[in-house]
């Protein structure tokens, strides 16, 4: 029986993108290797600060934590499921793990590769890598058959359109709940109705017309919600690929700031995605896509055979489970 711990981190500026990704990661290899395995959790909440220094267990507490949670435990591995705010405060630790622990197989997901011989191998939930020079590292995993999200659901086929779902992760960075209600009233008909996830670590959203709106507050899993919806507009991340593959019509949001993605957002759009910076276009296009309802459902169920749940259990296993 291998035990596994998985190390993720949760709060303003980080969102809740780790946190579903663990939840995900636990149910995958918990049904696959149910007599091979044992996943045990630990979340590391920043507080509601915009300091991003502070964690309610700061930083040698953390380490105390886990080190304490080995000597009673002795896992086989340990996965490091960190933002970019948490990952260098924890490179000395993983070094001293290394040196200390040898027996003990280090995993990463969606970091580290900066510090890539420290572990075994790095799992990047993504289409694509930053660093061309990566690409041929066979310590990184990535590409569409690497998302975390759960397997597809059935869900109610509409013959028109009749709402629309607004995600924007766990926290509101850019305030666009300050802006996006106010171009949806004014663009809508008003027989669509208008979901909005609010996230736990983001402020209410700005509305004028408050009787269009369903308010979706604090939800970590979105899964009934998603049975239901006809249209999503989505900021990048997980949500981005659950609804992708539950073949949901989508435009997909980067911000203008976030200069780091241009590679992957000209990738996303080469693969016919529906990208934009422009709050303004993104709106247009989820009307366009009303206007013709019927393409916009073809393209999405086109779009949701990127992701690939095949040999998933092998990739697992490699990942977690062999020696």
């Amino acid at each position: 029986m291998k035990k596994i711990f998985i190390i993720s981190d949760l709060g303003v500026n980080v969102g809740l993108g780790h946190y579903s990704r663990s939840l995900v990661i636990t149910k995958e290899v918990t049904s696959h290797f149910k007599d091979k395995a044992k996943i045990f959790n630990f979340y590391f909440r920043w507080k509601n600060s915009n300091n991003l220094k502070i964690i309610t267990r700061p930083k040698k507490i953390l380490e105390i934590f886990i080190l304490k949670k080995i000597n009673s435990y002795s896992p086989d591995i340990i996965c490091f499921n960190v933002s970019r705010f948490l990952e260098p405060e924890l490179y000395n630790f993983i070094k001293l793990l290394k040196l200390k622990y040898s027996n003990i197989r280090l995993v990463a997901i969606d970091g580290f590769i900066k510090k890539i011989s420290f572990f075994k191998k790095i799992w990047i939930p993504n289409i694509l890598l930053k660093n061309k020079n990566d690409l041929k590292n066979n310590k990184i995993l990535y590409g569409w058959d690497k998302i975390f999200v759960s397997k597809n659901i059935q869900r109610r086929r509409s013959e028109k359109p009749i709402n629309i779902l607004f995600t924007i992760g766990g926290t509101d960075k850019y305030k666009l709940g300050e802006k996006i209600p106010l171009i949806a009233e004014k663009t809508f008909d008003k027989n669509i109705k208008l979901l909005w996830v609010q996230g736990p670590f983001a402020p209410k959203p700005k509305f004028l017309d408050s009787r269009r709106w369903i308010i979706i507050k604090n939800k970590t899993n979105l899964k009934t919600v998603y049975k239901k919806i006809d249209l999503a507009f989505v900021v990048f991340g997980v949500s981005f690929f659950e609804v992708v593959s539950r073949s949901i019509p989508t435009v997909l949001f980067f911000h203008k700031k976030k200069t780091e993605d241009k590679h992957l957002i000209s990738q996303l759009k080469k693969e016919s995605f529906d990208v934009t910076s422009n709050l303004e276009s993104a709106i247009k296009l989820l009307n366009i896509k009303i206007t013709y309802f019927k393409n916009a459902q073809f393209k999405a169920k086109k779009l949701m055979k990127k992701i690939i749940f095949k040999n998933r259990k092998q990739l697992l296993k490699e990942f977690f489970i062999s020696d």
